[in-house]
């Protein structure tokens, strides 16, 4: 999460920022989700357990996903650095 916010913050970043925009967006929907799964405690029924049982089941996708963005990520800059020496 730190640097999903890191990255938010410092744009200049030229690496996969479509990618790194529907990870953000992705995540920024799962917490609104979770805001509202907890609003819904005061209710007679709860949502909130739901929610927490598939956040358990999504967040090692979540967790792959952003690690293949980041490798990604390395990979342009590995490169980058070889182009400069031809």
């Amino acid at each position: 999460m730190l640097s999903l916010v890191i990255h938010f913050f410092f744009t200049e970043s030229w690496l996969s920022t479509t990618s790194r925009r529907s990870y953000g967006l992705t995540i920024l929907w799962t917490a609104i989700i979770g805001i509202v799964s907890w609003l819904t405690v005061y209710l007679e029924w709860s949502l909130l357990l739901v929610y927490l049982f598939a956040l358990l089941a999504i967040s090692p996708a979540f967790a792959i996903w952003y690690f293949t963005i980041c490798l990604k990520e390395w990979r342009s800059i590995k490169n980058k650095e070889l182009i400069h020496l031809k």
